[in-house]
């Protein structure tokens, strides 16, 4: 019957020190480990250990990990001490219409990608009409692209704008000309004596 603390399970002895590799340890691994380190004893081994201690915890040869104070510092335990270099964050699409940075990552996240229009968001590649002279694409690049409808003038002097319809139009169709002229002008649906 065994009662109290016993030390984790000695790893096989390495066949040179190039060959040492860093296991992950659960934390009452990793405590017991620290406490044999500081009796200065080291299970299966002899020599001293390399670790390195940062943010609070003590880190093993080639265990990585990122600092506490600035998540893009990562840093690996080497027998000369922390290796250490800034992550360089991958370009965000150019179509991300919305960023998030979570705590603890070094690296802005895209989670949405579109275009933005008007205050309106619209898919990749969707088509829309933002209004009745416009029609509009989503482009791969995050860009809304917008064609406006060039209207002709209306063959009449009382043009009116429906819904619906973009451009004019002659409820009571064209206008009338005097004597084939276009200077002299009888409005659609008038009466005129000549």
């Amino acid at each position: 019957e065994k009662s109290g603390f016993s030390p984790p399970a000695s790893p096989a002895p390495p066949q040179s020190p190039l060959e040492f590799r860093a296991m992950p340890l659960d934390p009452l691994e990793r405590l017991s480990l620290a406490l044999l380190l500081a009796m200065g004893t080291r299970p299966g081994l002899s020599g001293p250990v390399s670790t390195c201690d940062a943010n609070g915890s003590l880190y093993f040869l080639g265990e990585w990990y990122s600092l506490d104070s600035d998540p893009c510092i990562q840093c690996e335990c080497t027998a000369e001490g922390p290796a250490c270099a800034r992550t360089d964050c991958a370009a965000l699409p150019p179509a991300c219409i919305h960023v998030s940075h979570y705590p603890g990552d070094c690296c802005p996240r895209c989670e949405r990608v579109g275009c933005e229009h008007r205050g309106q968001v619209y898919e990749l590649g969707q088509h829309f009409q933002p209004s009745e002279c416009e029609q509009c694409t989503c482009d791969l690049d995050g860009i809304a692209r917008c064609l406006v409808a060039d209207c002709a003038p209306p063959p009449c002097v009382n043009p009116i704008y429906e819904k619906g319809h973009c451009c004019p139009i002659c409820k009571e169709g064209p206008n009338c000309y005097v004597d084939g002229s276009q200077h002299d002008i009888i409005p659609a649906g008038e009466s005129v004596w000549v």
